[in-house]
């Protein structure tokens, strides 16, 4: 089994209590139908990525780079903010001024 297939390498058949506590993790209401809906919608797509990563494709390499892709967040002096300004209609220091919508 390639890296590309440690993602998902097992089917799973969710339930209707993983699907409430995901939704009350994500603070998403759900009913009791939803739940039994979705778990099924959810374990259904589960198993069609199972069974994709089944086929055994040997001559198809990774086409992602695993390599750590974190660089050090480091402030730069732009001139983005300066030519943007320039071009909006209004402005009021250094922000864009917009009609109020509520």
């Amino acid at each position: 089994m390639g890296t590309r297939n440690m993602l998902f390498c097992t089917y799973m058949n969710l339930t209707q209590d993983d699907i409430k506590k995901l939704a009350d993790m994500s603070r998403i209401e759900v009913t009791d139908a939803e739940a039994m809906q979705y778990a099924q919608e959810f374990s259904d797509i589960l198993g069609y990525v199972s069974e994709i990563q089944s086929v055994d494709v040997p001559f198809v390499h990774d086409t992602f780079d695993v390599s750590n892709v974190f660089r050090d967040d480091v402030w730069h002096d732009s001139h983005f903010s300066e030519v943007f300004l320039r071009e909006v209609p209004v402005t009021e220091g250094p922000y864009v001024k917009v009609k109020q919508i509520l």
